[in-house]
Protein backbone atom coordinates (compact mmCIF):
# COMPACT_ATOMS: atom_id res chain seq x y z
CA UNK A 1 0.00 0.00 0.00
CA UNK A 2 1.11 3.64 -0.43
CA UNK A 3 0.76 6.61 2.47
CA UNK A 4 1.31 10.26 1.13
CA UNK A 5 3.55 8.37 -2.04
CA UNK A 6 5.67 6.24 0.33
CA UNK A 7 5.20 2.85 -0.13
CA UNK A 8 4.40 0.39 3.38
CA UNK A 9 4.47 -3.41 3.58
CA UNK A 10 2.32 -4.55 5.83
CA UNK A 11 4.93 -6.16 8.33
CA UNK A 12 6.48 -2.74 8.55
CA UNK A 13 6.38 -0.73 11.84
CA UNK A 14 5.41 2.61 11.67
CA UNK A 15 5.47 5.51 13.73
CA UNK A 16 2.47 8.37 13.11
CA UNK A 17 1.05 11.18 15.30
CA UNK A 18 0.06 14.48 14.48
CA UNK A 19 3.18 15.75 12.80
CA UNK A 20 3.54 13.00 10.62
CA UNK A 21 4.46 9.37 9.85
CA UNK A 22 8.11 7.37 9.92
CA UNK A 23 8.57 3.84 8.54
CA UNK A 24 10.96 2.03 11.22
CA UNK A 25 13.57 -0.06 9.80
CA UNK A 26 14.16 -3.64 10.35
CA UNK A 27 17.26 -3.13 11.72
CA UNK A 28 15.92 -0.63 14.61
CA UNK A 29 13.09 -2.67 15.12
CA UNK A 30 14.74 -4.07 18.56
CA UNK A 31 16.60 -1.02 19.60
CA UNK A 32 12.90 0.66 19.58
CA UNK A 33 11.28 -1.82 21.98
CA UNK A 34 14.31 -0.71 24.50
CA UNK A 35 13.83 2.40 23.81
CA UNK A 36 10.04 2.32 24.45
CA UNK A 37 10.10 0.30 28.00
CA UNK A 38 13.10 2.51 29.08
CA UNK A 39 11.17 5.86 28.06
CA UNK A 40 7.80 4.25 30.07
CA UNK A 41 9.70 3.35 32.97
CA UNK A 42 11.17 6.72 32.95
CA UNK A 43 7.85 8.48 32.72
CA UNK A 44 6.44 6.52 35.01
CA UNK A 45 9.27 6.98 37.84
CA UNK A 46 9.17 10.85 36.91
CA UNK A 47 6.67 12.66 35.80
CA UNK A 48 3.90 10.36 36.83
CA UNK A 49 5.22 10.25 40.25
CA UNK A 50 5.69 13.81 40.37
CA UNK A 51 1.84 14.49 39.28
CA UNK A 52 0.64 11.78 42.08
CA UNK A 53 -1.03 13.85 45.17
CA UNK A 54 -1.37 16.99 43.51
CA UNK A 55 -4.44 17.54 44.26
CA UNK A 56 -5.21 20.64 46.42
CA UNK A 57 -1.65 21.76 46.03
CA UNK A 58 -1.31 25.57 45.79
CA UNK A 59 -0.57 26.31 41.37
CA UNK A 60 3.01 27.19 41.87
CA UNK A 61 3.75 24.34 44.02
CA UNK A 62 2.30 21.68 41.83
CA UNK A 63 4.60 23.44 38.70
CA UNK A 64 7.60 22.97 40.63
CA UNK A 65 6.58 19.73 41.11
CA UNK A 66 5.77 18.95 37.56
CA UNK A 67 9.04 21.12 36.72
CA UNK A 68 11.02 18.76 39.06
CA UNK A 69 9.78 15.86 37.13
CA UNK A 70 10.36 16.69 33.92
CA UNK A 71 14.15 17.63 34.82
CA UNK A 72 14.27 14.26 36.46
CA UNK A 73 12.85 12.82 33.19
CA UNK A 74 15.69 14.66 30.88
CA UNK A 75 18.54 13.35 33.19
CA UNK A 76 17.56 9.83 33.08
CA UNK A 77 17.72 10.60 29.43
CA UNK A 78 20.59 12.16 28.71
CA UNK A 79 22.68 8.90 30.79
CA UNK A 80 21.80 7.30 27.71
CA UNK A 81 25.28 6.55 26.11
CA UNK A 82 25.83 8.44 23.18
CA UNK A 83 26.85 5.69 20.52
CA UNK A 84 23.46 3.32 20.66
CA UNK A 85 20.59 3.96 17.99
CA UNK A 86 18.82 3.59 21.45
CA UNK A 87 19.76 7.19 22.42
CA UNK A 88 18.43 8.84 18.89
CA UNK A 89 14.87 7.34 20.04
CA UNK A 90 15.33 8.53 23.70
CA UNK A 91 16.03 11.82 22.52
CA UNK A 92 13.19 11.86 19.67
CA UNK A 93 10.46 10.75 22.48
CA UNK A 94 11.79 13.25 24.69
CA UNK A 95 12.20 16.47 22.29
CA UNK A 96 9.26 15.47 19.97
CA UNK A 97 9.25 19.30 18.43
CA UNK A 98 12.77 18.98 17.02
CA UNK A 99 13.79 15.48 16.76
CA UNK A 100 14.77 14.94 12.85
CA UNK A 101 15.87 10.79 12.70
CA UNK A 102 15.41 7.96 10.19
Amino acid sequence: MKIFGRKIRPVQLLHADKHGFLIIPKKDEKELIKAAQFMDQNECETVITAARNTSGLPTEELLNQRDDGAEKFEIHVRKVPLNTSFKKFANTWSKPKTAKFL
